[in-house]
């Protein structure tokens, strides 16, 4: 056996090593006795670096970004810590109220004068003691007195899969009918109603019409639709904006008071994935499909609200690093797929990956930059896909610090300025288009960042082909 003593530097601590004789010929020999004199002579040799005190944890260096890294989650607004002056997040004071802001040109009233159609109450309808002798029986009523008046027709929570729910004066085709029939749409008819959401608590009532065969529901997982028919509603859009219906497989998930949480991805009919830290108790989030622009409700076709009535997080799931960040969520009935809701594909676990430099989409409502602002309309950026060697070596130049090793249940794309997605796009599609079929794939779940939009930074994302197996071993 051999021992070698390695001094370090001006200092006068010294290191003593053990090696096997056999094992290290001459140039080993002089390599290990200089390799400290690269690192801080301050520090003991070999054992110890040093780095900024918030990359040392429990007096080790941190190497999987854990505490260092940017989750895009929806629920942090970019406030600061009043007396320290940091980032945080806006959290309820415990026994307060949750106040909302009224939008959309809508005032707070008190509920009884509210009408059932989100209008506010100002013929007194409801209120008022009505002069009329109650000369009828009311059915099922055990004998109660009323009045005789006309049925308004039924209201539905959602309109079938060949209909979509519009104002009355919007509806160009035919009407639903009480009688379930489709009857060209007229005033004086009696049609099937439904709401139209114009708010987290309030609706308007609309009619179900039937959908122009324009809007036809895509046969195949991943068809990406880009309609500049559809476009000219909305005529100032940038590039930067998706069209309607043009990635049909982005989902928002909201929490039940309808703020902003997160985006997902439909992979079936009634199957998303998301971001594990995305996924909280099923009973506090929704889901929507088929969302385009968030404060308007005359898009061509309507959105859909689901619940979700099961939540599977990877069992592997390290809230601290974001390793195995993925998460499926269950919707409580079926999908009737629609021009505008329709799945992507999932990556077979043996289908070659996008190459360095690969054009891909991510998409959603996230904000603009780290402190800037949500979006109304989705989104779009098209970003580069980077390997995982070039990924590891430009976030080594970030806070996360020379020791950092990217996890193999990441991938990268992006490091373009003032193109990325940001807080609230967490959960949400990187999308690649295969070069054999046309058709779009899931390659990557919005996971994390360093800041958003800096030059030479790239955007972290779940590996989505890592861990398609798994996908579909739990999407009973």
């Amino acid at each position: 056996m051999l021992r070698i003593l390695c001094e370090n530097g001006p200092s006068s601590y010294v290191g003593l090593q053990t090696y096997e004789m056999s094992l290290l010929p001459t140039a080993i020999l002089l390599l290990l006795c200089t390799v400290s004199r690269a690192q801080n002579p301050s520090c003991p040799a070999y054992t110890h670096d040093c780095v900024p005190f918030y990359q040392c944890v429990n007096g080790v260096i941190n190497t999987s970004g854990g505490g260092l890294i940017d989750p895009r989650l929806g629920t942090s607004n970019g406030c600061r810590v009043t007396d320290t002056g940091e980032f945080g997040v806006c959290c309820q004071i415990p026994g307060s109220t949750n106040i909302i802001a009224c939008s959309g040109g809508q005032i707070c009233v008190e509920p009884v004068y509210c009408n059932a159609d989100g209008t506010v109450n100002t013929d007194g309808s409801g209120l008022i003691d009505v002069r009329r002798a109650r000369n009828c029986l009311v059915d099922n009523s055990n004998g109660a007195l009323g009045v005789c008046c006309s049925p308004t027709g039924q209201t539905v929570d959602r309109c079938p899969g060949d209909a979509t729910c519009v104002e009355p004066g919007q509806c160009t085709t035919k009407g639903l009918s009480t009688d379930s029939q489709y009857l060209p749409y007229g005033q004086g008819g009696s049609w099937t109603k439904c709401k139209i959401n114009i708010g987290p608590y309030s609706s308007i009532s609309g009619i179900c019409c039937q959908r122009p065969s324009h809007y036809e529901a895509a046969r195949e997982c991943g068809v990406r639709h880009s309609d500049d028919d559809l476009t000219r509603i909305r005529p100032q859009l940038a590039k930067t904006t998706a069209d309607f219906g043009e990635y049909p497989w982005q989902a928002v998930v909201f929490h039940r008071n309808f703020t902003f949480n997160c985006g997902a991805t439909l992979i079936s009919n009634q199957w998303l994935v998301t971001a594990a830290h995305c996924a909280s108790d099923r009973s506090s989030l929704k889901v929507r499909l088929g969302e385009w622009v968030v404060n308007d409700n005359k898009e061509p076709l309507q959105p859909r609200d689901f619940e979700v009535s099961r939540i599977v997080v990877h069992p592997n799931y390290n809230s601290y690093n974001l390793h195995n960040d993925i998460a499926l969520l269950k919707l409580d009935s079926p999908v009737n797929y629609e021009y505008h809701i329709n799945r992507v594909c999932v990556p077979r676990a043996d289908q070659a990956a996008p190459r360095q430099g690969t054009r891909c989409f991510a998409t959603g409502w996230g904000k603009n930059a780290f402190d800037g602002q949500y979006q109304a309309t989705l989104k779009q950026i098209d970003i580069p896909v980077v390997d995982q060697g070039n990924c590891q070596r430009l976030l080594r130049r970030t806070r996360l610090g020379r020791y950092f090793r990217l996890d193999d249940s990441f991938v990268c794309a992006g490091g373009e300025p003032n193109k990325d997605v940001c807080k609230g796009d967490g959960g949400g599609p990187l999308v690649c288009q295969d070069p054999r079929t046309g058709n779009y794939f899931l390659y990557g779940i919005t996971a994390w960042g360093i800041s958003c939009g800096e030059d030479g930074v790239p955007g972290v994302y779940v590996n989505v082909q890592k861990f398609s197996d798994w996908i579909w071993q739990n999407a009973d």
